[in-house]
C-alpha cells in the first residue's frame, strides 16, 4: 500500500489533498489556492529584493505543547505549525531553530527564510545562531 511508511498525520494530509484536487474540488480549492501562493511568494520576494537577506520568523504561535496535549488535540496540531505554511507555498528554504525557552521551561523556536536557492545563507544564520546561543 501507498500509505505504508506513513504516520497518521501525514495519510490525513494526503487525503486532504486528494479531495482538493479531484475533479468537482479543483476549480474551487486548487485554482484559488494557486492565486494566493502566487500573490503570497511574489510579496515575499518583493522582501527580499529590497535588500533583506532573511526573515526571523516565529515558528509557531505557542511555546510547545505537553506531548500529552499535542496528541489529544488535532485541531491544535494543525495550528500549531500554520507560521510555517507560507515559506512552503513561496518555495523557500526555511529552518527552525531554538530560541529560548518560556512558560514553564517549554521551548520556543524561530524560523529563518531565506530567498529562493538561498538554502546555504539559511544554514549559515541558523548555525550562527546556535553557536550565539552555545549549543
Amino acid at each position: 500500500f501507498r500509505s505504508q511508511g506513513f504516520g497518521p498525520e501525514v495519510q490525513k494530509r494526503i487525503m486532504a489533498g486528494t479531495y482538493a484536487l479531484s475533479r468537482d474540488r479543483f476549480a474551487a480549492l486548487y485554482l484559488q489556492a494557486d492565486r494566493v501562493r502566487r500573490l503570497l511568494t511574489h510579496r515575499i520576494n518583493s522582501l527580499f529584493s529590497s535588500g533583506i537577506t532573511a526573515l526571523l520568523l516565529p515558528s509557531a504561535a505557542t511555546p510547545a505543547p505537553l506531548l500529552s496535549a499535542a496528541l489529544a488535540s488535532p485541531v491544535e496540531n494543525y495550528r500549531a505549525d500554520f507560521l510555517t505554511v507560507p515559506a512552503n507555498l513561496a518555495g523557500m528554504p526555511a529552518l527552525a531553530v531554538p530560541a529560548g525557552a518560556r512558560g514553564g521551561g517549554l521551548p520556543v523556536g524561530v524560523q529563518i527564510v531565506g530567498r529562493r536557492g538561498g538554502d546555504f545563507e539559511v544554514l549559515r544564520i541558523g548555525m550562527a545562531m546556535e553557536r550565539a546561543a552555545g549549543k
